[in-house]
């Protein structure tokens, strides 16, 4: 998120849409995960972390095109590097991630 603006910068409706696009189907059941990770939010929950929004293109546009679910630990680590960059650090192929982008449409 551009400038840690806490989580009243955005509805909790339009929170909870982007949270469940980018959720994965699992046995029938929705699973809220980080897009970059994949670490579901009962595996982060268990290190007292939580889901954030992050800016795919850091500093632009608050529009739902360009905010993707991510815990914490990968928003703070991504700050304002490219997906690019920030998969190279991950150890995470670029086109993976894109991959993931491309399928919540």
């Amino acid at each position: 998120m551009s400038g840690n603006r806490g989580g009243s910068w955005i509805r909790p409706v339009r929170r909870w849409a982007i949270y469940l696009r980018d959720s994965r189907r699992t046995e029938g059941r929705r699973v809220l995960q980080c897009v970059y990770c994949q670490r579901s939010i009962e595996d982060l929950l268990a290190d007292d972390l939580f889901l954030t929004l992050d800016h795919i293109k850091a500093g632009g546009s608050d529009a739902e095109w360009n905010l993707i679910t991510a815990c914490w630990g990968c928003n703070n680590a991504k700050g304002t590097k490219s997906i690019k960059q920030f998969a190279a650090d991950i150890g995470v192929p670029a086109p993976s991630i894109r991959r993931r982008l491309s399928l919540r449409r």
